[in-house]
């Protein structure tokens, strides 16, 4: 839901006033510890189960962002299995046609400051555990038959594998995913590293998952609207008094 910035103070307190003590807590709690000094990149997923999976992992462990590239495969979630937990992350789609969305998406982030981290078993890659912590990183999760791409491959910076202990290669990509994210968010959580979400970015987010924890959102706050110019307290400060939140202007 869009609402104009000088209006959503006022909305957000109204909106508060719907939800319990509970929940308002929980969600002072969660944005304590969500991160985007990590944020994990998925190439091509093919399976729904996985997608959940990894999606549901990247919420408990506190990981806000995930960013999407599906150009030859469509991104699929199981319905419900991951619901509660894909509607409180930050999803970014790279699927344009025509496009080489996976440079697209590793160059707007190595553009930003992470370090492009693909997990691998080729030779050259270091245990997760080993991997540096000194500025962000984008971990980054290939196709469950074929792994990363060539081009992810060729632009990462490190690479990065989990060792076993059996005689089994590998975990399964959302189990080993839940790994290396469970390994860097511990160890990221036990530094001294500023990785906590800015002032800005919790007061963004703090908006987003108030919106989204009332199912009538839309209705209240058209209702809001509507009583504020009823009132003539001038609470919205649209410029010029006409309200411009994306379709919430009460007729």
């Amino acid at each position: 839901m869009d609402i104009e910035p000088s209006c959503r103070k006022a909305v957000e307190a109204y909106l508060c006033g719907f939800l319990t003590a509970g929940r308002l807590a929980a969600i002072e709690r969660v944005l304590a510890q969500r991160t985007r000094f990590l944020t994990v990149v998925l190439e091509e997923l093919c399976h729904a189960p996985n997608a959940s999976a990894i999606l549901r992992s990247c919420e408990c462990l506190g990981i806000q962002d995930v960013h999407v590239i599906s150009e030859r495969n469509r991104f699929r979630l199981v319905r419900g299995a991951s619901s509660g937990a894909a509607k409180w992350l930050t999803l970014r789609h790279y699927s344009a046609a025509g496009a080489d969305n996976t440079a697209v998406c590793l160059t707007a982030l190595r553009e930003v400051g992470y370090r492009i981290v693909a997990t691998s078993l080729q030779p050259g890659a270091v245990p997760v555990q080993e991997l540096p912590m000194d500025r962000p990183v984008a971990l980054c999760v290939g196709n469950e038959e074929n792994g990363i791409s060539d081009k992810l491959y060729g632009m990462a910076e490190a690479r990065v594998f989990l060792p076993m202990c059996g005689f089994t290669q590998s975990f399964n990509v959302s189990v080993a995913t839940a790994l290396c994210l469970h390994s860097l968010t511990e160890r990221l959580q036990q530094s001294d590293i500023s990785w906590h979400l800015s002032n800005a970015a919790r007061d963004e987010l703090r908006f987003e998952w108030i919106c989204k924890s009332l199912r009538h959102r839309r209705l209240l706050v058209e209702r809001f609207l509507a009583e504020q110019k009823g009132s003539g307290l001038g609470i919205c400060n649209c410029p010029g008094g006409n309200c411009k939140c994306q379709g919430l202007t009460p007729e």
